[in-house]
């Protein structure tokens, strides 16, 4: 991040400051992937542990 506001503030953005970006853009997007693939693995999983939680939260205001 300190490199590209250097870059920014000095006008002085190079190819290898725009390689480091998209690499890191590129990095963020696969953990992002990864963890959505987890998540619709585990789906039902999921789905059961909201169902669970809503049900809970709705006890919790019935007793006031």
């Amino acid at each position: 991040m300190d490199k590209i506001i250097v870059a920014h503030n000095s006008e002085n953005f190079t190819a290898e400051v725009y390689e480091e970006v998209v690499g890191c853009y590129r990095a963020l997007a696969k953990q992002l992937m990864e963890g959505a693939e987890t998540i619709i693995d585990n789906q039902s999983k999921w789905n059961e542990l909201k169902n669970t939680s809503i049900e809970t939260i709705k006890r919790m205001l019935r007793a006031g």
